[in-house]
């Protein structure tokens, strides 16, 4: 069987058999507590972010009967999640979490870091031992947006290793294809 698995905002998390592509159908649901915007499948469990400020766990390994694990207050509002092995990264605002995940029943805040230049991370992607995270910002009425890339070859401490800054009011997503982002 093929599964796709949404955050559906305030409609939690809906698994969809998608085995007849023509023929779309609905494994299962399960309510979330705040609207879920961001997730990662990591099988047999999903990662959801909440416009509330909780990492969800769920385990998925029945996709037609899905369990909430447990979840974790990170403080501010999910904008988007990756996971780097035992690592869940989640930005939010101007927040950015590293999360230990090694135990996915009882994932625990490892860090936390704040902008202080008024930057609004939007997007995560990993690839290999490098993190790419989107931003904008908006500081005295000048808006601007860009790219950051972090070194995560020690997924419990990543290192900012460049930015760069791009014409423009949003960078609100970013596409890994092999090695090119």
């Amino acid at each position: 069987l093929h599964f796709a698995y949404v955050a559906s905002g305030s409609g939690g998390l809906h698994i969809v058999d998608v085995a007849d592509p023509n023929a779309l159908v609905s494994a299962s649901h399960l309510s979330i507590p705040g609207p879920t915007v961001a997730i990662v499948v990591e099988f047999p469990v999903a990662y959801l972010g909440t416009l509330g400020g909780e990492l969800v766990v769920v385990d998925i390994s029945d996709a037609y009967s899905p369990s909430l694990l447990t979840t974790l207050d990170v403080g501010s509002g999910c904008g988007d999640i990756a996971v780097h092995g035992d690592w869940l990264y989640l930005v939010g605002g101007p927040e950015f979490h590293v999360v230990d995940i090694a135990n996915p029943a009882a994932p625990s805040l490892f860090d936390s870091m704040n902008s202080s230049d008024w930057t609004v991370f939007d997007d995560l992607i990993v690839s290999g031992d490098l993190l790419f995270a989107s931003s904008h910002w908006n500081w005295d009425d000048y808006f601007g947006c860009g790219m950051g890339v972090h070194d995560i070859s020690d997924p419990s401490a990543p290192a900012s290793i460049e930015y760069f800054a791009s014409p423009g009011l949003y960078t609100q997503s970013m596409a890994v294809s092999g090695d090119i982002v």
